[in-house]
């Protein structure tokens, strides 16, 4: 798999947390709490790209991220929820999916591998927490669902996690494949990432249209330009590459 994927993926999550950090000041609760897990991300997203550079396996992070990232996306849209039912919930799974995400992590995965029993679920619940919140705010009385961050960091979330949610469950199936599919269908869920992170992004700006509109022309632009070089890359280097190795970590791929 090309190079230039996992340097664009980095530079989209660069792009979401620099927006945020940029943002700060008109931001509310939810939205600061989503800069922090974005900071997380994009510090995990650089430890295993140089882990996959000197050779050593960085899959394990995929474990811990998971827990991570459903307690940091689960309290976000716990916050935004009217229903205090539903918001108790949420916030209740936290500790349950991170306890049960350490469990698995120690005692029933090999955390050498991909993350087949937690990711799908945590996948699974966000899709939902996502879509509720959505529809929600679809039968709220607002200007522009379009000037909601909830409706971007709701649709990146939902677009996301509804696209990888097979591909985590059968990750490690998946590399007795052939090759060439193999690296396509992994170049795949990196574009999928790409995209979702300029989604995100756009829902730090919605509260100054301005800003968001001006920045929609220009990161829209730059996205179909980087997205169209990279899949053609893509195509060009799994025709050039049938073998495939033992994979320690996405860099390898």
């Amino acid at each position: 798999m090309p190079k230039i994927l996992f340097i664009v993926s980095i530079l989209s999550q660069t792009l979401v947390f620099g927006a945020g950090l940029y943002m700060r000041r008109s931001l509310g609760t939810q939205m600061r709490l989503l800069i922090v897990y974005f900071g997380f991300d994009l510090i995990a997203e650089l430890v295993m790209a140089y882990l996959g550079s000197q050779g050593m396996n960085n899959l394990w992070l995929v474990h811990v991220i998971t827990i991570v990232q459903y307690c940091f996306l689960i309290a976000v849209f716990s916050l935004w929820q009217k229903n205090l039912t539903l918001k108790k919930i949420l916030q209740a799974s936290i500790p349950i999916i991170a306890l049960m995400g350490i469990v698995s992590m120690l005692f029933f995965e090999n955390i050498r591998h991909f993350n087949s029993y937690t990711k799908p679920v945590t996948s699974l619940m966000l899709v939902l927490a996502s879509g509720y919140t959505l529809f929600e705010l679809n039968n709220e009385k607002t200007a522009s669902v379009f000037r909601e961050p909830r409706f971007w960091i709701g649709s990146g979330t939902l677009f996301y996690f509804s696209s990888t949610l097979v591909l985590y469950s059968l990750s490690n199936v998946l590399l007795n494949f052939p090759p060439h599919v193999v690296r396509m269908i992994f170049a795949c869920s990196i574009v999928i990432n790409i995209i979702t992170n300029i989604i995100y992004t756009q829902g730090f700006f919605m509260p100054n249209m301005a800003s968001a509109i001006l920045w929609t022309l220009i990161v829209g632009s730059a996205a179909l330009l980087v997205l169209g070089i990279a899949f053609i890359a893509t195509i060009i280097f799994s025709k050039k590459n049938n073998k495939l190795p033992k994979f320690d970590s996405y860099q390898q791929l």
